[in-house]
């Protein structure tokens, strides 16, 4: 004797608008879900990973070291002891002249003293800066970098100060975790729903009982 569990009384037409209903608050929970994860994502990034490393994150202007760091993105910047520094690192540091503005080049040589520089270039242009970075000059070390992310993070940020931005990115999502879970809810209290699985408890006892 064999019982097809897939044929429960009360399952006709109206099973199938359930079944819907059922990837409908899946699918709703899953979107709610990916929001959030990528939430997480920009949290872990941008605040928890920098914190311990005393680090920032700052947005690549210029293309003077592409490839490896392109116009648009963005990297992970953390204070460094210049007395660690060889050649081949890429150091951020303040220009003798500008001293507001910060320049990320590659260290093609360390000149020994006292207390180091460096002579620097970037990967893209001809020539070496026409400058030595002093110790007291050095920002930090380039940690991490993440392609176009500045555009995307600049977009998203003029998007997120409009109204509609603010309920899209924040509203939305909380929205559909409610709504998922007050589906739940009435499932749950669903007198055939209760029906149905008592049906199926049953005919799973008598289907272990007959195998004895």
């Amino acid at each position: 004797m064999t019982y097809d569990l897939r044929r429960i009384p009360g399952q006709g037409s109206g099973h199938k608008n359930r079944l819907r209903k059922v990837v409908g608050n899946k699918t709703t929970r899953r979107v709610a879900a990916v929001l959030f994860v990528l939430t997480d994502v920009i949290l872990i990034l941008f605040i928890v990973l920098p914190f311990p490393l005393g680090g920032k994150w700052v947005m690549v202007l210029s293309g003077s070291m592409t490839p490896v760091m392109q116009v648009g993105g963005m990297v992970l910047m953390t204070p460094v002891d210049p007395a660690s520094i060889q050649e081949g690192d890429i150091i951020s540091h303040h220009p003798p002249v500008y001293t507001d503005v910060i320049v990320a080049h590659r260290v093609i040589e360390v000149i020994e003293g006292d207390s180091p520089s460096f002579r620097t270039k970037g990967d893209a242009n001809e020539e070496e800066d026409q400058y030595i970075t002093t110790a007291s000059n050095v920002v930090g070390d380039i940690r991490l970098h993440i392609s176009n992310l500045g555009y995307i993070l600049d977009e998203v940020s003029e998007f997120g100060k409009t109204p509609l931005g603010m309920v899209l990115l924040m509203g939305v999502p909380a929205v559909l975790i409610v709504a998922g879970e007050m589906r739940n809810i009435v499932s749950a209290r669903d007198p055939r729903k209760k029906r149905q699985k008592i049906l199926i408890d049953r005919i799973k006892k008598r289907t272990k009982a007959f195998k004895k």
